[in-house]
């Protein structure tokens, strides 16, 4: 589970939830499905969280998990492979540079751990004032 009070609105998240399902022989039972979603709000008092899913559609999640950074998200985010191990991006501010090991961290503006998602998207607008989406 995440601390909501680490995500930004637009944030990716995996959004989990259980759905009922009939196996055909009488037997309804549970099965917990997921997907990729983008956050945009919090509801302390219910404590759900709402989130567009890929249709476009916003819904309310009660459990949410980070996102672990893989090669495969580094590629989405438009991040270009310097080295065998290490991913860079130019910004205006200057290149971020991603050294690939289990505990992503940036390499040379800080040696802050960097492993979800959401970290990653947050400190990249704080360094240049832009969101980091999804490049289609």
């Amino acid at each position: 589970m995440i601390n909501v009070k680490e995500l930004r609105c637009g944030n990716y998240i995996e959004a989990v939830w259980e759905q009922e399902m009939d196996r055909g022989n009488g037997i309804i039972e549970d099965v917990e499905q997921s997907e990729i979603v983008e956050f945009q709000g919090y509801n302390p008092f219910e404590e759900y969280i709402w989130a567009e899913d890929g249709d476009g559609d916003i819904d309310r999640y009660v459990e949410v998990n980070p996102i672990p950074i893989t090669e495969e998200w580094l590629e989405k985010f438009a991040f270009k492979k310097v080295t065998s191990f290490v991913f860079g991006k130019s910004t205006g501010v200057g290149n971020i540079l991603i050294e690939d090991t289990p505990s992503y961290h940036w390499v040379g503006w800080s040696q802050y751990p960097i492993k979800y998602v959401h970290q990653l998207q947050n400190l990249y607008y704080a360094l240049t004032g832009e969101e980091l989406t999804i490049k289609k």
